[in-house]
């Protein structure tokens, strides 16, 4: 079995700069993409495998060049469609899970459906960058076929055997970039870097977007990554070492600090301010 990890931070962070006026550091987000691979084989061996982010997007764009069906997109990294559905994976402040719910800052899942069927869409694709377990995407299959929606194709960026097999009992095809029979965990790399866009968990019925990274002291690493108990104190000072050198990088080229108010997802207890991003990701080591 292997331990995947599939890139992101570069595309989210690439956006997040451009909106707000920032520069990225590439050749840094290279660097920390080795140590990371480095870090990770420490912990598990060669059984680590980073899909590279390029591949997923390209892959993802040419899959969905495949299907005349009317595509609605989960996701934000790889690629966005006219027609989306905003929803993530939900804790509360204690870190309890609450299933899938509506993005920040966005309507409820049952309103975002009754657009979609104004839109008078009847059979769709649905676009998703991980099928892990496909209990989240069987649940919404659900909810758009009591409001008349046709679920006919899934497209996804990565698939894991066992949402591959709940999603084909319900005989609908599903299209992956890649896919893996069994794996020890699937991890979003963004999930790894507090502050990177849609890093961690969504923690919800917050009054800003705050999310819970898979690291300490934000989230989960063991129940969340399946980090080892004895390597999650480790692992966890190690990416918030290379949270603080991305943003210090990003710093560095852009000429201008990040504050924590520029953080379009801050991680949780993290002031909402005009302090160094940085700064505070340094107190806690």
């Amino acid at each position: 079995m292997r331990y995947i990890v599939s890139e992101d931070i570069s595309l989210l962070l690439k956006t997040w700069a451009e909106q707000n006026g920032y520069a990225l550091p590439l050749s840094l987000i290279t660097f920390l993409r080795q140590k990371m691979k480095m870090e990770l084989k420490r912990i598990f061996g060669d059984v680590v495998e980073i899909v590279d982010e390029n591949l997923l997007q390209q892959g993802l764009k040419s899959l969905c060049q495949q299907t005349d069906l009317p595509i609605v997109s989960l996701d934000r990294s790889y690629v966005r469609h006219q027609w989306q559905l905003n929803i993530n994976r939900t804790v509360d402040t204690k870190l309890n899970d609450l299933g899938e719910k509506e993005r920040f800052g966005h309507v409820a899942l049952t309103d975002q459906i009754a657009d979609l069927k104004k839109s008078d869409l009847r059979q769709i694709a649905l676009l998703d960058d991980v099928v892990f377990s496909g209990n989240g995407i069987i649940r919404l299959i659900d909810q758009l076929n009591q409001e008349g929606i046709e679920v006919k194709l899934v497209i996804a960026g990565i698939v894991i055997g066992e949402g591959n097999d709940r999603i084909a009992k319900r005989e609908i095809p599903i299209w992956a970039v890649r896919h893996y029979a069994e794996v020890i965990d699937e991890v979003c790399e963004r999930d790894f870097y507090p502050g990177v866009p849609f890093s961690g968990r969504s923690v919800h019925g917050q009054l800003h977007n705050v999310g819970a990274p898979y690291i300490h002291p934000f989230g989960k690493p063991a129940e969340w990554a399946s980090i080892p108990e004895n390597q999650t104190e480790s692992f966890s000072k190690f990416c918030l070492a290379q949270a603080i050198t991305l943003w210090q990088g990003i710093e560095k080229v852009s000429g201008r600090p990040v504050y924590c108010q520029d953080i379009d997802r801050l991680p949780i207890g993290a002031p909402k301010g005009s302090g160094c991003f940085s700064e505070y990701l340094l107190s806690l080591l």
